[in-house]
């Protein structure tokens, strides 16, 4: 499997400005973007210093400069404030996903866009750092990045099936990929925030691709099982075989 280490950016601009009331609409759309990254911003500060428990609405809403009712046309839940959850997150993946080329392997196009959606997000890698460590340490936050990222995983899977013209209710492959995916980038982030950030998460991330790619479900069974090494390949080689003619 290819592991690919560049990718264009295609979860930046979602649109191109036009011109007349289109550069109005920017000029709405960027003052949201900033009350919204305002409103984590002070979420986010507020959890590190006070604790979630501690971090309300209110306090929130003051500490961004904005009325309360203004908060809820963000976010749902402080919880989610504090994650930063975007409700257009799942949608902007697919559609990166969906940009790759469509001959492209599934894992490898995969890797490709959750790879970039990293980076973005780990601009600041000393904040990208606490924020790991703080989603660890709270069940409640936990759960609220478990719960976004079933949302991008679903949106992904149907993307997935898309490509392979596939029923996800039918076909394990879909659900299959986008969760070992998504696997293989949960491993390489807490190796990367064990390490305090020491290591580079592009290449832990790249590192569990290869692993991934490399068969070491098929392997560790086939090693427990007593298989021999050359009988395994053949193996592997009649189940790809399968695969390929199947797509």
């Amino acid at each position: 499997m290819t592991v690919a280490h560049h990718a264009a950016d295609t979860m930046g601009s979602i649109v191109a400005d036009r011109p007349d009331s289109d550069e109005a609409l920017s000029h709405r759309a960027r003052k949201k973007l900033a009350t919204r990254n305002a409103i984590h911003e002070a979420a986010f500060d507020l959890a590190m210093t006070v604790g979630l428990a501690h971090t309300t609405v209110e306090r929130i809403s003051e500490r961004a400069g904005i009325a309360p009712r203004t908060f809820w046309g963000y976010f749902s839940s402080k919880e989610d404030a504090v994650i930063n959850r975007d409700p257009e997150g799942p949608s902007k993946l697919a559609s990166a996903f969906r940009l790759r080329p469509g001959d492209e392997e599934p894992l490898t196009s995969l890797q490709v866009i959750l790879d970039e959606y990293l980076a973005a997000k780990m601009a600041d890698s000393e904040r990208f750092l606490l924020r790991q460590r703080l989603f660890r340490e709270d069940p409640a936050l936990l759960g609220a990045v478990a719960a976004a990222r079933d949302e991008m995983e679903r949106s992904l899977v149907f993307a997935v099936a898309e490509r392979l013209g596939v029923d996800p209710a039918v076909d394990f492959r879909p659900g299959v990929f986008v969760a070992s995916a998504w696997g293989a980038c949960r491993v390489a982030q807490q190796r990367w925030v064990d390490s305090s950030g020491q290591e580079d998460l592009r290449t832990l991330t790249a590192d569990a691709f290869r692993t991934l790619a490399d068969g070491v479900v098929h392997l560790t069974l086939a090693k427990n099982s007593g298989t021999t090494k050359k009988e395994h390949e053949s193996d592997m080689n009649n189940i790809n075989e399968a695969d390929r003619r199947q797509l």
